[in-house]
């Protein structure tokens, strides 16, 4: 079944909150702020990461394609 590019994502959001308010439940509202936002940064840094290998689009009689020069894999959809 189809799912969102971004649910694993949430799912680990979802997780963070919830340790965060088992274990810090006196923290004040501006320091679960802090704690999820500093997560994200990491998560975005993750993606990154993940896509520096990547490159294109690039054109082609069938249509565009994508190229991962580390993997030696090339794709039709954007990574």
């Amino acid at each position: 079944s189809w799912e969102h590019p971004m649910d694993a994502v949430y799912r680990e959001l979802i997780g963070l909150v919830k340790r965060a308010r088992e274990e810090a439940p006196a923290s004040t509202e501006e320091q679960r702020a802090l704690h999820i936002h500093g997560h994200l940064r990491e998560v975005h840094q993750r993606a990154l990461r993940g896509l520096e290998a990547w490159s294109g689009p690039y054109p082609s009689p069938e249509g565009d394609y994508y190229y991962n020069q580390s993997l030696k894999v090339s794709t039709w959809e954007c990574p």
